[in-house]
């Protein structure tokens, strides 16, 4: 969660709390308290309280969101906050523009006018929409291509459930027991190519992931590692052309195995290279 959502939610618990302690204060004057005893014993200011007494002595107070409502209304709001998550969650995070064209969208489609004098919302408003929902915040998208950031929980899981079963079958279970003989291997890509924009995504949420191209450029470091902290040697995959490859040493790893590919990808062809070199 970045500072500026903590502090968006931080402020808006404060209000809450300030605006429950309010409602006990006026319990407390309607069940015979004298109104300085109310204001001290509840920590609120004594012209609010008075104010909430004079002449609506006993309505409780509603806790209020930040900022004017939203011109489509707060249900058609949530709408919006709703969509934002669950684009973000799937891989498609919406930056600040594109919220504000579904707004302006929403409201030619329901025949709203939007208080606005170029017919989209504004900076301000953009604003206190995040104030009024501090469960979606500003993110940097990490990039993958449309597959990869298609995928689901329900597919990782079901896929080492299918492990696990494939162990079963073939009495070899007790692997998973051997923190030696589990190796997660994975290739990282250093992309030739500029961050994605920020996009609203759900706070809680750890990582946000935006689709980028996959053609481009880049160098792929594969790396293998097992729970036990042994690492297998690494492997760089460099963009080159065959005959114009130049193996550079790494010198925190001079035993790194070298490899090339026309855009830097790893491929089959090194994949099992790499297996056999290991």
């Amino acid at each position: 969660m970045s500072s500026s959502a903590r502090s968006r939610k931080r402020k808006q618990q404060d209000r809450e709390e300030y605006q429950e302690r309010m409602n006990q204060a006026l319990q407390a004057y309607r069940n015979g308290m004298r109104l300085k005893d109310c204001v001290e014993k509840y920590n609120v200011k004594k012209s609010t309280l008075y104010d909430r007494i004079g002449g609506k002595k006993f309505r409780s107070v509603e806790v209020k969101k930040p900022g004017p409502q939203c011109a489509l209304g707060a249900k058609t709001e949530q709408r919006v906050v709703d969509w934002i998550i669950y684009s973000a969650r799937i891989g498609n995070g919406k930056s600040r523009d594109q919220v504000i064209e579904k707004i302006h969208q929403l409201a030619i489609a329901l025949n709203e006018d939007l208080p606005f004098k170029t017919g989209l919302p504004s900076n301000t408003w953009y604003y206190r929409f995040l104030d009024r929902h501090p469960e979606i915040s500003l993110r940097s998208p990490i990039i993958l291509s449309a597959d990869r950031a298609a995928v689901q929980e329900v597919a990782v899981r079901d896929w080492f459930s299918k492990l696990r079963q494939y162990l079963v079958e073939e009495a070899s279970e007790d692997i998973l027991e051997d923190p030696k003989r589990i190796f997660n291997m994975d290739e990282t890509g250093f992309p030739f190519q500029p961050k994605l924009k920020k996009v609203l995504g759900a706070t809680e949420d750890t990582h946000i992931y935006g689709r980028g191209a996959v053609t481009k450029e880049n160098i792929t470091v594969v790396v293998c590692f097992s729970p036990a902290g042994d690492y297998v040697t690494p492997y760089i995959v460099y963009p080159s052309k065959r005959g114009e490859f130049q193996a550079v040493p790494l010198q925190a790893f001079p035993e790194a195995k070298m490899g090339y590919s026309q855009k830097g990808w790893m491929t089959a062809e090194l994949f099992v290279d790499w297996v056999c070199y290991i």
